[in-house]
C-alpha cells in the first residue's frame, strides 16, 4: 500500500491484500457519502463544502453529477437502484430515478 498513510492499524483487516488502494483524486477538503453504481461503472460522493455531489467513473475521472445538492450525503441505493440521499439543508430525504 504504497503512498497510503494507514493511521489506525484495524483499517488493515478491511484491505484485501489482492485488491490495491488507489487514488481516485485530490484536493478535496470534506468528501463523504460514497455509494457504488456497479451497473453504470461510477462513484457518487459529496462534496459538502461545495455543495454537490461528484461522479466518477474509470472512462472520465471526476465530474459534477449534481451542484446544488442541499448539502446531500448519507448515500445508499434502495432495492430498486435508484439514489437515496439524506439532505442537511432540506432536511428530508431524497430519491433520484
Amino acid at each position: 500500500m504504497d503512498g497510503i498513510a494507514i493511521i489506525d492499524p484495524s483499517f488493515r483487516a478491511l484491505v484485501l491484500p489482492n485488491v490495491p488502494l488507489e487514488t481516485l483524486g485530490e484536493g478535496f477538503g470534506w468528501l463523504e457519502g460514497p455509494v457504488w453504481f456497479a451497473d453504470l461503472d461510477c462513484l457518487l460522493v459529496s462534496d459538502l463544502p461545495h455543495d454537490r455531489i461528484l461522479r466518477w467513473t474509470t472512462s472520465s475521472g471526476i465530474s459534477i453529477f449534481r451542484q446544488p445538492s442541499n448539502f446531500a450525503n448519507g448515500h445508499t441505493r434502495d432495492r430498486e437502484g435508484r439514489l437515496i440521499g439524506c439532505s442537511h439543508c432540506g432536511r428530508c430525504i431524497t430519491r433520484t430515478e
